[in-house]
């Protein structure tokens, strides 16, 4: 695996705007064990604000989005029960969690997260020690000005996640195929009108596909990657067959994804749950929405997978 993406992965010098962010995200979902998460922890330097949410999928629906101080080095980020290290001898990061987390209730349903824990939820303590081992090198957007009030520079990379998961004293093995990303820079969430983000791994291969796709006021503009073996290749076109709605639970959806080289991978996609998570407001404009759907997906090259779907909408329309 090469090595010289690494002096980016570090953390970087914020700017002095209030809205230059830094940013992480984990997600896999591991079939033997049936548990899959994600967790993204973020920092506005400027502002003073940092946070995390971190969801954790079992046979019910278990999430935590919390407001806290943020401690970082060089090749680590921690806030509140949330832990990233970057280990640059190998490109692999170790992921921490513990904590107690309310279940918000059965997968195949649709739940908003908020920082405002409701009381009468029941709640169960949850921790993770898991290794991210890099299965792909990782991919650098490209500098398409449309990217430009979203991030000053993002990287995907799809990998292994190792070790245990651990809810209410019962752990579970985890092995399985996933994803991260990192980006920075002024994060304006005003700027996009909407955006698709799509991360899944296949077993068969492996195979991954991890890309995001963003409508702004300078134009449209996707990029990511796809891959089956070898070097992955730069996605440029993405059809989702929703007519401009949102997934419906159990409900199947198409999806196209085209490659720089014209190739098309065909998937077809089942979500079986979501969670909503509010994003921007205050002095960068309007709140908008997250909703994140995690996906069961098909593909007659690939076999079947699991992956995140992501999309944003405005407060107002959601």
């Amino acid at each position: 695996m090469a090595t010289d993406h690494l002096p980016d992965e570090r953390s970087h010098v914020p700017s002095t705007n209030p809205e230059w962010r830094e940013s992480f995200f984990f997600g896999f979902f591991d079939e033997a064990s049936g548990v899959g998460t994600y967790s993204s922890l973020g920092e506005k330097p400027a502002s003073g604000r940092s946070g995390y949410i971190c969801t954790v999928w079992r046979d019910d629906v278990i999430a935590e989005t919390r407001i806290a101080p943020m401690e970082r080095t060089e090749t680590e980020h921690a806030c509140g029960g949330l832990r990233y290290r970057l280990d640059e001898a190998d490109g692999s990061w170790t992921i921490a969690y513990d904590a107690t987390m309310p279940v918000l209730g059965p997968v195949g349903e649709a739940y908003a997260g908020s920082l405002r824990v409701d009381e009468s939820l029941p709640s169960v303590a949850v921790s993770m020690d898991l290794r991210f081992e890099p299965l792909t090198p990782a991919y650098a957007y490209g500098g398409d000005p449309a990217w430009a009030r979203l991030f000053d520079g993002h990287v995907d990379q799809s990998g292994r996640f190792t070790g245990v998961v651990t809810i209410g004293g019962s752990p579970y093995r985890i092995d399985a195929l996933g994803s991260r990303d990192h980006s920075w820079g002024t994060r304006d969430w005003s700027h996009p009108r909407g955006w698709t983000f799509f991360t899944a791994s296949f077993g068969r291969g492996p195979a991954f596909v991890s890309l995001w796709g963003a409508d702004t006021a300078e134009g449209s503009v996707i990029d990511g990657y796809v891959g089956h073996g070898g070097e992955p290749a730069k996605v440029t076109g993405l059809h989702v067959d929703l007519g401009g709605e949102r997934p419906t639970l159990g409900v199947p959806f198409g999806m196209t994804v085209v490659a720089e080289s014209g190739e098309a991978t065909e998937l077809v996609c089942r979500a079986h749950s979501s969670m909503r998570h509010q994003v921007g407001g205050g002095k960068s404009g309007p709140a908008s929405h997250v909703d994140r759907w995690l996906v069961e997906i098909e593909s007659p090259v690939h076999g079947v997978g699991h992956g995140e779907f992501e999309m944003l909408a405005p407060a107002a329309t959601a």
